[in-house]
């Protein structure tokens, strides 16, 4: 299930994994890549990137920028007082035009999985050629 790239201990992976766990589940958007990663940008945080099919109606952000949102902690996701959930999402599309033309974001996530600061929590069949791309 969870494949270690490196040496890189996250906290909280049997949380993480059931957030993506659940998000496998839905239907409408299939998650094809998910990639919990130490982000230099917010090192104390809980960042994933999810590759998601038709996520944004498969569009591509004019300003070159992938999804990011944030969440505080809560019941079901208690963090520490100033830590955050972050979720990147993107879509095939977009994540290829992302790859080709460098997008700030994305470039944090690759450097990411390229110095062992990342787990793949899921991938696909799709999923695992994205990885690969990411690793070049």
């Amino acid at each position: 299930m969870a494949q270690q790239i490196s040496r890189w201990k996250p906290e909280k992976l049997s949380q993480v994994q059931k957030l993506v766990d659940a998000h496998r589940l839905l239907k409408e958007e299939p998650l094809l890549l998910a990639i919990y990663y130490g982000s230099r940008r917010a090192p104390d945080d809980f960042s994933i990137l999810e590759v998601i099919d038709n996520f944004g109606s498969n569009s591509v952000d004019p300003d070159k920028e992938l999804f990011e949102v944030t969440y505080e902690s809560s019941p079901r996701f208690p963090m520490r007082e100033g830590q955050q959930l972050r979720l990147v999402l993107t879509n095939p599309r977009e994540l290829r035009v992302a790859l080709q033309e460098h997008w700030a974001l994305l470039e944090e996530v690759r450097e990411a999985v390229k110095q062992g600061r990342a787990k793949v929590l899921w991938q696909d069949r799709a999923g695992g050629k994205f990885l690969e791309a990411m690793r070049a």
